[in-house]
């Protein structure tokens, strides 16, 4: 229904009446329309309100959001019923009887006083037969990342945690796969650079070259300032209303939200006060539940690298994904260390590749790098092993193949204990086979100088010992993986390319 028609029926034509336009009027039977097309969701109704030309700066007014969207929602599940809502105003509707406003105003959240107000209640119980899982995919980056979830990516200082962040951020502005998952639909990105806007700048120049964005229109929003996220302040809120002013568009304003870092976005707060990082983990809800966005903290690690991220563990609790990136052998990789409803994938390994974005006035090239993907270093050169260990590591990676399955977690949890959650789902083999084989091949080559059963056996012990020191493979329980590995694509076609 257009507006016109809305104000219309509104505000009909009332000779006898001398008030001028009514605009809660407009906008208490606008909500109702908006009630019934969004199934009574009060978030959605709000930013689509917002959405609209009608909407004004009274719709901030302390209270009067609540009241006017509660009574169009009970309007829409009750029927029509007179209220107070224009109470406030000293205008009610013709036969309503206004209402003590004091008994529901007074104190208490926002919603609580409009459900007060409507006689609606707060909590909706669902019955058994009614509970149901949702059909609708709630993936941002599939199998990674979810919509309307709290995410961290940690690590410490100078692992290239921006330049991961902001791979990740471009691939879901472009809707174009991260590391092989795919990403839903072209979306709209805030990058809040807390610590500073020149050296991201450059990062982001970098991409756009790389990739060759200079000419294509990226949904993606630089803020190159600290938004305070401690309750003291109304900065989250002002950034809420940043992000709504840049325009309408299908879905929700704003797909994700980086900040980078947490620890200068809570100036005077204390990483580790329970206290503080509740009003980091609220200030984010907040900003997922008004913007219905997905919200990635880019944070350090603590001292001991081994216990996480840095800080109170009331933020590790709250975290629905946490991505944790670290040095390799291969550059660098990224691991998922937590998922709260999806499985734990495999590790991701990548490189930082030098790009030049510009020259200064003295004709010297400004540098930046950007995230190349790269294989697991599960093929290592053969200058790392002796020819025992490469012997026995070209026999596991060939019963891989073949035989590839997932450890079992009970095996992988008394095995890693406290850092199981990283392993879990990880790829390998029964280790009788592994042994079985490489006995076997000895056996069959009776040039070796250690041919003979004992001295294979010793020669398969020597090198288990070897591939494990170097963090080739590892074994327990009667099993044998490699760690860290979980994708049995990637696995079974290296290990094509070592059988014969």
């Amino acid at each position: 229904m257009a507006d016109a028609e809305v104000l219309a029926e509104a505000y009909p034509p009332n000779e006898a009446s001398d008030d001028l336009f009514d605009y809660s009027r407009v906008e208490y039977n606008l909500h109702r329309r908006l009630a019934k097309l969004t199934g009574c969701n009060p978030v959605q109704m709000d930013r689509l309100y917002r959405e609209s030309e009608l909407y004004r700066e009274e719709w901030e007014r302390k209270g009067y959001r609540e009241r006017t969207i509660g009574k169009a929602i009970t309007h829409h599940r009750s029927g029509p019923d007179p209220s107070i809502i224009f109470a406030e105003r000293g205008r009610l509707p013709p036969g309503a009887s206004a209402t003590p406003l004091d008994s529901v105003t007074a104190g208490g959240d926002p919603f609580a006083r409009a459900m007060a107000i409507t006689g609606e209640a707060r909590f909706q119980l669902e019955k058994f037969r009614d509970i149901r899982a949702s059909r609708k995919s709630r993936a941002l980056v599939e199998d990674v990342l979810g919509r309307e979830t709290l995410a961290a990516i940690i690590g410490s200082p100078g692992c290239s945690k921006t330049f991961l962040a902001l791979d990740l951020a471009f691939a879901i502005a472009r809707g174009t796969p991260w590391f092989g998952h795919s990403v839903r639909k072209v979306g709209r990105v805030i990058y809040v650079a807390a610590e500073g806007g020149d050296g991201v700048r450059a990062r982001i120049e970098a991409y756009s070259r790389k990739h060759g964005l200079e000419t294509e229109d990226v949904e993606l929003f630089l803020l190159s300032e600290p938004v305070s996220l401690m309750k003291d302040g109304n900065e989250v809120e002002d950034l809420i209303r940043a992000i709504r002013m840049l325009g309408n568009r299908e879905g929700p304003v704003c797909d994700a939200i980086f900040i980078d870092t947490l620890s200068m976005s809570i100036p005077g707060g204390d990483e580790n006060s329970s206290t503080d990082m509740t009003m980091v983990v609220d200030s984010a809800k907040r900003m997922i539940r008004e913007l219905e966005t997905t919200v990635v903290l880019i944070h350090h690690l603590g001292k001991e690298e081994k216990r996480g991220a840095r800080g109170h563990s009331s933020l590790h609790a709250a975290l629905d994904t946490e991505l944790s990136v670290e040095k390799a052998s291969s550059g660098f990789q990224v691991k998922m260390t937590k998922q709260r409803d999806l499985e734990l994938g495999a590790a991701q390994h990548y490189s930082l590749e030098s790009v030049i974005v510009a020259h200064d006035e003295h004709k010297k090239p400004i540098t930046s790098c950007t995230v190349v993907p790269s294989e697991a270093p599960l093929l290592q050169s053969a200058n790392k092993l002796t020819p025992t260990g490469q012997e026995l590591y070209d026999c596991f990676m060939a019963v891989l193949g073949k035989h590839g399955m997932a450890i079992p977690t009970k095996i992988v949890e008394e095995h890693y204990g406290e850092e199981s959650d990283a392993q879990k789902g990880v790829w390998g083999v029964q280790y009788h086979l592994v042994k079985d084989r490489f006995l076997k091949a000895r056996q069959e080559h009776p040039d070796k100088s250690d041919n003979k059963p004992d001295s294979a056996r010793t020669a398969f012990d020597r090198g288990k010992r070897e591939l494990k020191k170097l963090d080739f493979v590892d074994f327990f329980g009667g099993y044998m993986w490699a760690p860290n590995v979980t994708a049995k694509a990637r696995m079974s076609a290296v290990s094509d390319e070592m059988s014969e």
